[in-house]
């Protein structure tokens, strides 16, 4: 009995040990960012049109888009740059409240088409707006600028927010009396943001409001773990 429990005494230790090194670790989380002028504007428009059949609102939507396209190949925008991004077809009806027995009438037709415009001078954002209202667009659902490749500042945030992991970590280890030790593992993210204007009427943009692209923010975050070193 007596060798039986010193047998399991011998096995424990060694798992006892590596819970304790598993305990000798300082985590922390590095961040960073870097800001950039963009090189790049995307900008989501699009046309609705009603009528009394469907027949006669595709055939509105398609007219004013054929003017829509003409503009945007004339203010300098390659065909490569546009996308049609939704398009859709569906009945309009009278309020449910008002209508006899809670039963809508339907009384025409609604097209909605969404186009995705890239725009790679971003000086001529304000001239491609207006240039898509004169012609008739009249949603536009946003813009955002950004910078079309953004891995060379994505990179330096990486490495600016290790150095701040490793920042934190020394500041932690010196304020709990202990030296700090090699990094035992890192794992990365980041969320780019860019500027965005949300959904107005098309009719709202115009000359008398104009557009700051202002700065793109990318963030990158490290999660570090350093083992404390052995006293």
């Amino acid at each position: 009995m007596r060798i039986l429990t010193t047998l399991c005494l011998v096995l424990l230790l060694p798992a006892t040990a590596m819970a304790e090194q598993a305990n000798r670790r300082i985590s922390v989380a590095g961040q960073a960012q870097v800001s950039a002028k963009p090189d790049i504007a995307m900008i989501s428009v699009g046309v609705q049109s009603m009528a009394k059949t469907a027949a006669d609102a595709i055939a509105a939507n398609s007219a004013i888009m054929e003017g829509v396209f003409s503009a945007i190949t004339a203010a300098g925008i390659d065909r490569r740059d546009m996308q049609t991004s939704q398009f859709n077809v569906g009945p309009v009806g009278q309020d449910r409240r008002s209508a006899p027995n809670n039963q809508p009438k339907i009384t025409g037709f609604q097209v909605n088409n969404l186009l995705r415009i890239k725009v790679r001078n971003v000086a001529r954002v304000g001239a491609v707006i207006d240039a898509l209202a004169t012609a008739g667009a009249n949603r536009f659902n946003s813009i955002s600028f950004q910078i079309e490749n953004p891995a060379p500042l994505l990179d330096q945030a990486r490495m600016n927010a290790v150095k701040d992991a490793r920042r934190k970590a020394e500041l932690m280890a010196r304020a709990a009396g202990v030296k700090l030790g090699p990094v035992l593992s890192i794992s990365d993210a980041q969320r780019p943001r860019d500027g965005r204007f949300g959904m107005m009427e098309m009719a709202a943009m115009s000359k008398a409001a104009p557009i700051a692209e202002g700065e793109v923010a990318l963030t990158a975050q490290a999660y570090v773990i350093f083992a404390i070193a052995e006293d």
